[in-house]
């Protein structure tokens, strides 16, 4: 299928621009999907990386009954720390999609710019809490593939907390301002288990309110993933999973990111 030619094109692109890039300072990246982790660049620093993901939907409106959609999305990112408890975070997706129903399609995503603030952290680096606003930009062509019709605004807040010094815990409760679609709640809670230092196992589950196109109610998905830090500067992350009562049936993504 073309949409696999054009994953391991935009696979080995990331790869590439992420280890040809200078390397300085010691970084950690937040590695929940949907929380916010007590994880921030530091003053004046970035954090740069990329999200290589793979979803597979099955459409069940009754005109495109038993027709899927594969959907490969290449989303370079940028972290830049105000101060150390602030961040600005830009996310640029552009990808393509393969459609039984609808053909093919590729471009532009919605672009999206946030701000999280470490609104308060216990002197031991836990509990803490940090509310987060995220504006998504409509910047995808109207009716692709690639348009959720979901432009507006994202606003929540993540608490996070550690048990055992070994078991990292963050909810998060998010509420989005749709502008073409039914506003949005969101539920996400992630577990994260320290194996080492560097090597981390990663569990999350997230449920909201907005129903599929068979008109269930709840979509819950769930994935798993592990985290490595390679060096004081590069950190990769893998994820997989798949949803309840959601036409989302396969999702797959890879993290890679460092910061200077």
């Amino acid at each position: 299928m073309m949409v696999n030619k054009w994953f391991n094109k935009v696979f080995a692109a990331a790869i590439a621009l992420l280890f040809s890039c200078p390397l300085a300072g010691y970084a950690e990246s937040q590695r929940g999907i949907h929380t916010k982790e007590s994880i921030f660049p530091g003053r004046q620093l970035w954090e740069f990386g990329a999200r290589l993901s793979f979803v597979e939907t099955n459409d069940n409106l009754e005109q495109f009954r038993n027709s899927s959609t594969d959907t490969v999305l290449l989303t370079p990112y940028l972290r830049y720390g105000i101060n150390d408890d602030m961040s600005v975070d830009v996310d640029l997706p552009f990808g393509s999609a393969d459609s039984d129903a609808l053909g093919d399609d590729s471009g532009l995503g919605n672009i999206s710019v946030g701000l999280q603030l470490r609104a308060y952290q216990n002197a031991l680096e836990y509990p803490y809490v940090i509310p987060h606003i995220k504006l998504n930009l409509e910047t995808a062509d109207e009716n692709s593939a690639l348009d959720d019709g979901a432009g507006g605004v994202e606003f929540g807040v993540s608490v996070g907390t550690v048990v055992n010094d070994m078991y990292r815990w963050v909810g998060d409760v998010s509420y989005e301002i749709r502008g073409d679609e039914e506003n949005l709640i969101r539920g996400s809670v992630t577990l994260i288990t320290e194996i080492s230092e560097k090597f981390s196992l990663i569990l999350e589950a997230t449920i909201t309110d907005e129903g599929d196109s068979t008109g269930s109610d709840n979509p819950i998905v769930g994935i798993g993933g592990m985290a490595y830090q390679w060096s004081e500067n590069i950190h990769t992350s893998w994820y997989g999973g798949g949803g309840l009562n959601t036409d989302d049936d396969v999702i797959a993504m890879f993290k890679a990111g460092y910061s200077f």
